[in-house]
């Protein structure tokens, strides 16, 4: 499974990497792509002829409704009819369906990692906050097995991902009375 995440990233780099100054012509580059890929494997998975008559039958079934205004009890059956057409022609759409959702799904996992959210810049300033449960000592959090950010009372908050290590200010100590406060 690793080596398909591994293909489609180097897919995405190679593909986006003309574009690194703007992402928004990536993605609309990348979005033209799909758009007439899908459209394509649709034409290869379906049967044109088939999904014509249904479409015909469709339509067919809307002018009925259109002419026939006057009567309920024909309205009721010829809106059955439509039903039964529209569920005919999603039916003949089906295998595309089914080949096109998890080729989309794939690149949209692409794109989401690509364009949802930005990295930290240098220096730039967040907020972490942390829910311990009911009762805990937020003095031992050392204790838990797994902890993702590390950070005690009384110490500057350093991401060690960031370039500059974290830096301690103002906004690393926390605010007094707080649990996460060392000062009386």
């Amino acid at each position: 499974m690793t080596w398909i995440a591994s293909l489609l990233n180097g897919l995405f780099d190679l593909l986006l990497r003309p574009f690194g100054g703007a992402p928004w012509a990536g993605l609309a580059v990348v979005s033209a792509l799909a758009g007439v890929a899908m459209l394509w494997l649709f034409k290869l998975t379906t049967n044109q002829d088939l999904l014509a008559r249904r479409r015909r039958e469709l339509t067919g079934s809307l002018y009925e409704l259109s002419l026939y205004q006057d009567s309920l009890a024909v309205m009721a059956r010829l809106q059955a009819r439509l039903l039964a057409a529209n569920l005919r022609y999603l039916l003949v759409s089906l295998p595309a369906l089914l080949v096109l959702l998890p080729l989309a799904l794939l690149a949209i996992v692409q794109l989401d990692a690509r364009f949802q959210r930005r990295a930290l810049r240098a220096g730039e300033e967040i907020l972490v906050t942390a829910l311990y449960a009911e009762g805990a000592s937020p003095d031992r959090l050392d204790s838990y097995p797994q902890r993702a950010w590390p950070w005690r009372p009384g110490r500057c908050a350093t991401a060690p991902s960031t370039p500059s290590g974290g830096a301690c200010g103002p906004s690393a100590t926390p605010p007094r009375g707080s649990p996460w406060s060392t000062a009386p």
